[in-house]
């Protein structure tokens, strides 16, 4: 992978998550909201947690 690919993926990432009143929370590519989160460090690895179950098949992209 070209290190110009490692940014746009990191960036593309980091845009997925937010914060709203209630906590943080990160989108998944279907649009789902998921969450929320104590914190952002929370809420990033709990996305890193689903990018992984995706990609290894352990989590249905429809899910």
């Amino acid at each position: 992978m070209r290190s110009s690919d490692t940014n746009k993926s990191t960036t593309a990432r980091s845009t997925r998550m937010y914060q709203k009143d209630t906590g943080w929370f990160f989108n998944t590519r279907e649009g789902k909201e998921v969450g929320p989160f104590r914190d952002a460090l929370e809420a990033h690895t709990q996305l890193e947690v689903y990018i992984r179950k995706v990609g290894s098949g352990l989590l249905s992209q429809q899910a």
